[in-house]
């Protein structure tokens, strides 16, 4: 995913699940869209260690494409599918 004309790798892993909580102060949950942004925004500084975007970059850009939002809720689904498939499997062992 682009930002700013970088290039960036978005996962979402416990590393971000951590980072999230980390920088929230709390247990991950998602309740707010609040909530949502910090993931994103985890989601970028956990998977790119040189990253010096600051949370108000990320906004800033996220508010003027908001398209890139749609495109994580996209990752944030296919990640949460594979993990059913994953925890389906598992079941049946």
């Amino acid at each position: 995913m682009k930002i700013n004309d970088i290039d960036y790798n978005i996962k979402f892993n416990l590393r971000s699940m951590l980072l999230f909580e980390q920088i929230t102060g709390k247990i991950f949950e998602i309740k707010t869209l609040t909530d949502e942004y910090i993931l994103f925004y985890a989601c970028i500084l956990a998977n790119n260690k040189d990253t010096n975007m600051t949370f108000d970059d990320f906004l800033n850009h996220v508010d003027e494409h908001p398209e890139l939002f749609i495109e994580f809720s996209e990752i944030l689904k296919a990640e949460n599918e594979r993990r059913m498939i994953l925890m389906d499997q598992s079941k049946k062992k």
